[in-house]
């Protein structure tokens, strides 16, 4: 039952995106037009052609029951160039033969830039899934306020081969974008959940579960496959623009939180972080008060740009701060790889799913952040801020 809903769904979706690859030179303007401003006001909503392309499950009816029982609203998410086309298209075959070809859940698609007509026919001929392409608003994909183009680009001379990505502009738009932005882009208006991949990424296990399904069913807010440590040179002063907001904001803290699991011995930022290049998310966390405060504050430290925060580090860290471990879930199931090891599933009845890795490989099992999830708790708002205000005063 819930399999046939999910096909009625993407049936109505596809409906409307056979009209759109029809048209798709007259489409494209409409589909990729921006807004003036990242933060929308109602009169925005109504009058910019931005906020009015068509979006997954604008045509499901509010009042059909039949489908609103079992409909999880959920897409793909990724940003992607369009000289990425031929390794997006091999993933997107990858997921859909995995897990997807049952679902069609659809995918989205957003770029920086219009993409190419040849872009879209390539990738709409990959899947049966709906796909939708977006633009990215030029606030959105772009400079903190105040950023010191001069400065950084001194900085980024100085810096560019101590570590990766350390010479690009664009890699720090990106991760403020996915950072601060992802949730408020049009496309994702509808939507209660995203599974975030990437191009030149393999999936080496079938899945014969709906992830969206698991969480929603348990209550999940965060999911994540691999957890390894973040260059300390990139993130210099995160901890310390953290523990201020930390200090300001007490009232939008839960009573217990996983913020253990990122914090050091000695109190600080001990590196662990969730790869985003898999993440599935549940988009009322990201739209919530104390999130979207947090992020902000992050931005106008102009981190993102000075120091090249990644926005793995980010949403770890903004997820060990508002979520308790029982939200947070690892799909252990989830075998890929993007670069270096991969992860692959050790217990027999996962592993047996699976083809292409090997689970004494993965990338996880000896992972001391890994490890550290295993063994770690919540701890209480008070302790918390009692280990926040030792810490200031270290500093």
């Amino acid at each position: 039952m819930y399999i046939r809903t999910r096909f009625i769904s993407a049936a109505l979706m596809s409906l409307t995106l056979l009209y759109l690859l029809k048209t798709l030179d007259n489409t494209s303007q409409n589909l990729d037009s921006t807004s003036q401003s990242a933060h929308l006001s109602n009169d925005d909503l109504a009058s910019n052609p931005y906020t009015r392309i068509n979006a997954p499950y604008d045509y499901i009816p509010s009042g059909d029951k039949s489908l609103s029982g079992t409909m999880i609203k959920a897409a793909f998410v990724t940003v992607v160039r369009n000289e990425d086309a031929e390794t997006l298209r091999i993933t997107i075959k990858q997921l859909d033969d995995r897990f997807n070809k049952n679902y069609a859940y659809p995918y989205i698609l957003l770029n920086d830039e219009d993409f190419s007509l040849s872009f879209k026919k390539n990738i709409m001929t990959a899947t049966k899934a709906p796909v939708y392409f977006g633009k990215i608003d030029k606030n959105m994909w772009g400079y903190s306020k105040g950023i010191d183009i001069k400065k950084l680009k001194k900085d980024i001379y100085q810096k560019k081969f101590d570590y990766f990505h350390g010479d690009s502009i664009s890699y720090r738009m990106m991760s403020r974008f996915y950072s601060n932005f992802i949730h408020q882009h049009p496309l994702l208006r509808n939507l209660d959940y995203f599974w975030r991949f990437r191009n030149d990424v393999k999936y080496f296990c079938d899945l014969d579960f709906d992830p969206f399904l698991r969480m929603k069913t348990r209550g999940y807010k965060y999911g994540w496959v691999i957890s390894p440590t973040e260059f300390a040179e990139t993130v210099t002063t995160l901890w310390n623009t953290t523990a201020t907001w930390i200090l300001k904001n007490p009232t939008l803290l839960p009573e217990q939180s996983f913020a253990k699991w990122v914090i050091s011995d000695n109190n600080d930022y001990n590196l662990c972080h969730f790869w985003s290049n898999f993440e599935i998310v549940d988009l009322n966390f990201l739209r919530s008060k104390a999130y979207q405060s947090y992020v902000d504050t992050l931005d106008n430290a102009r981190g993102y740009f000075y120091e090249r925060w990644g926005d793995a580090p980010v949403r770890s860290i903004a997820a060990a701060l508002l979520l308790s471990k029982k939200e947070i879930h690892w799909f252990e199931e989830i075998g890929y790889q993007f670069t270096g090891e991969p992860h692959c599933p050790k217990l027999k009845h996962m592993f047996d799913k699976c083809a292409g890795c090997d689970y004494k490989g993965s990338a996880v099992y000896n992972s001391e952040c890994y490890k550290h999830f295993v063994k770690t708790n919540d701890i209480p708002k008070d302790q918390l801020l009692s280990i926040i205000r030792n810490y200031t005063t270290q500093i």
